[in-house]
């Protein structure tokens, strides 16, 4: 439906059908994929992480938490940009191949005549001929290019005779031994399309193959296949007399595109030409298998098990190339955790570096280098920083001052182990934003208060409840996000935070409380101080706040300055479904 009304996705109200069936099959524990956690406000996805937290107005030079996401965020972008980098090659075109009707091109030339201009080397031209162009010479391709010979370079000319062929490539039809079609990877004439590229950088250097070895199949190649043609009557003769086997004879042939060996042969074709080269006679091999292998729907052919057992017990052992391989590889399965790590095939050592891997090296250069910028940028300038660290040590300083005189009392008892645990600067310095600590600050600060004119003496029994309640919580997150956490898939890690979530709401309540609160306070209290428990005390780092009380934290952010008030359904309604980016373009 999404293709016939020209979107790139569903549109909303295909998203919205396949939402209602997920609400109704998902189960109450379990969460969708990349779904927020309701319960804290934590996103899910990285990217939003990082939104979300500098919309409330935490930066990364102050919030290690924020600064490993967005660093992890900028390493994640780098790394699919290298990944699925595409040279782009801006002068050349696509066109169908035709014949020469008139016989007036000469071996190995070339002509075409466009319906609208294009610009090269700064002119527009209708006509693609010399001497607008640098070189007459240009290169002309058919995908898939596969061996050495479907690369060749041909002479461009113009030809008035051949001008109302608009928009497509006009090859000649005089080359002696076989025609430039069926050099480019055994062309023809009925509708097979070809690449020309312009670009005179990649023209210069290039050379034509050396030999026309790689034109023919190798009988290695024509021995590897099975053959098994035959008529839709002597299918239904076959139905009558074994009605039995039919179904699955039937099965066979209509399953016979989805066969993945050629697929598989591209990869063993890929593996052989790093290791030998492109006209090493199994890379040869390996190329034609897998062209051969195309048209096995059409022509009947079938590599014979045999042959595949062979090969994959060579090849499969590399999974891909060095250089086509992500700097980081995908998570295992949860249930094949024992997987073994592909191994590295080496390039033979008479053979020059390969193109692939310098553009590859090239690519992890500049993700370290921008890394480095990165880390560069957030050391600068930690002033602002100590400076918010000096107020947390006058705080603690002013209330045990004011504790001295009575802390031989349980609740001075009490609030001097509050005081110990929120100093973080006195047991491990921990350069952070502390603006969502105020609010435990203030708290303490209050208590310490009514305990020395003696009014409410349960309000710091009532924080020390909320510490001791949290601590243990904050400890088990610590547990669940151990060192294979991150290897795990994205709904077992969500549903593992989303219970520790809900743990963390409900762990205390209003009734639990000596002192009158409503539970909006009671939620920033126990935002305020899930983020002041320090390393040294429950093992843990800011990521535990964030996971169970990133709302409340990013409120407590947020209202240290002017900010404004914005709901959840107003932010979602800000996202512009994909499947209308076409529309707006």
């Amino acid at each position: 439906m999404a293709r016939a009304r020209g979107l790139s996705a569903r549109s909303w109200d295909e998203v919205d059908e396949v939402q209602d069936e997920m609400e109704q099959e998902v189960e109450p524990q379990s969460s969708t994929a990349w779904w927020p956690d309701d319960t804290s406000g934590c996103p899910s996805s990285l990217a939003e992480t990082c939104l979300v937290a500098l919309q409330a107005g935490f930066r990364p030079e102050s919030l290690p938490y924020l600064c490993r996401k967005i660093r992890n965020l900028l390493d994640d972008s780098l790394t699919r940009y290298v990944d699925k980098f595409k040279i782009t090659v801006p002068q050349a075109l696509t066109g169908t191949i035709v014949p020469d009707p008139l016989g007036i091109l000469e071996p190995d030339e070339i002509s075409i005549s466009l319906s609208e201009p294009m610009e090269i080397n700064g002119k527009k031209m209708m006509i693609l001929k010399g001497p607008c162009l640098a070189r007459h010479f240009r290169l002309i391709l058919r995908n898939p290019a596969k061996q050495e010979t479907d690369v060749r370079k041909v002479t461009i000319v113009d030809r008035p005779r051949l001008h109302q062929l608009k928009d497509v490539i006009v090859i000649s039809v005089k080359n002696k031994d076989r025609s430039l079609a069926s050099r480019l990877g055994g062309g023809d004439y009925d509708g097979d399309k070809a690449q020309i590229i312009l670009e005179d950088a990649l023209i210069k250097p290039f050379r034509n193959a050396p030999t026309d070895v790689a034109l023919d199949v190798p009988e290695s190649v024509k021995n590897a296949f099975r053959s098994e043609n035959g008529s839709v009557a002597d299918l239904l003769t076959e139905e009558n007399r074994n009605p039995a086997n039919f179904a699955a004879r039937l099965s066979d042939i209509l399953l016979l595109p989805l066969n993945v060996y050629p697929g598989e042969y591209s990869i063993f074709h890929e593996l052989s030409v790093y290791k030998h080269g492109l006209g090493h006679p199994e890379s040869i091999r390996l190329g034609y298998m897998f062209t051969e292998g195309l048209d096995g729907s059409k022509t009947g052919k079938s590599v014979r098990p045999d042959v595949i057992q062979v090969d994959a017990r060579r090849y499969r052992k590399y999974g891909r190339v060095p250089w086509n391989r992500s700097r980081k590889p995908a998570k295992p399965n949860s249930d094949t955790s024992n997987e073994v790590r592909p191994a590295v095939i080496v390039r033979d050592k008479e053979l020059k570096p390969f193109v692939m891997d310098l553009i590859r090296s090239a690519g992890e250069h500049l993700i370290r280098e921008t890394l480095k910028k990165f880390d560069k940028r957030i050391e600068r300038d930690p002033k602002w920083r100590l400076d918010q660290t000096t107020e947390i040590k006058k705080w603690a300083r002013a209330c045990r001052d004011e504790l001295k005189p009575r802390k031989d009392h349980d609740t001075g008892e009490i609030l001097g182990r509050l005081i110990d645990v929120t100093d973080i600067d006195r047991v491990l310095e921990v350069k952070r934003d502390t603006r969502p600590l105020d609010h435990w600050l203030q708290a303490i600060s209050r208590a310490t208060k009514w305990y020395i004119n003696k009014e409410n003496q349960g309000y710091a029994a009532d924080l020390l409840h909320i510490y001791s309640t949290l601590a243990p919580i904050a400890a088990k997150h610590r547990t669940i996000t151990g060192s294979r956490f991150t290897s795990l898939d994205i709904v077992t890690r969500q549903n593992a935070l989303r219970r520790l979530s809900v743990e963390f709401a409900e762990a205390v309540s209003l009734d639990d409380l000596l002192t009158p609160m409503s539970r909006q306070e009671l939620a920033l209290l126990k935002a305020s101080c899930a983020y002041s428990l320090c390393p040294r005390h429950v093992g843990v780092t800011d990521q535990f706040a964030f996971s169970v009380a990133t709302r409340e934290l990013c409120y407590l952010k947020a209202i240290d300055r002017p900010c404004q008030t914005i709901s959840q359904e107003f932010i979602d309604g800000m996202s512009l479904h994909s499947g209308y980016v076409d529309d707006f373009e």
